[in-house]
C-alpha cells in the first residue's frame, strides 16, 4: 500500500511558449494556464460530514423541514459527484 498522501488539489499547466507543454503540480505556475482539479474523495468526505451534522440537528428537532431538504440536496450532490 502506498503511504504517500494524495493531494486534494492539483493544477494542470498548459503552455504554448517557448514550446507547447502540459504539466501538473500542486502549485499555480506563472506564464501558463492553471486549470484546477480537486480529488473527488476529498469533496465527498466533506459533504458526508456536513450531511452527518445536518442529520444530527434534524434528530434534535431543529427545523425538520429545512434539514430534511438540506439532506436531500446533499444526497443529490453526492450522487452527482459519484457519477463523475
Amino acid at each position: 500500500m502506498n503511504t504517500n498522501k494524495v493531494p486534494d488539489k492539483i493544477y494542470v499547466h498548459v503552455r504554448t511558449e517557448p514550446k507547447p507543454s502540459i504539466t501538473f503540480s500542486e502549485v499555480i505556475e506563472k506564464n501558463s494556464t492553471n486549470e484546477e482539479y480537486i480529488r473527488k474523495d476529498a469533496l465527498l468526505e466533506w459533504i458526508e460530514a456536513l450531511k452527518s451534522q445536518t442529520m444530527e440537528l434534524r434528530e434534535e428537532g431543529c427545523g425538520n423541514v429545512f434539514y430534511g431538504a438540506q439532506i436531500a440536496i446533499l444526497e443529490e450532490i453526492i450522487h452527482k459527484i459519484v457519477s463523475l
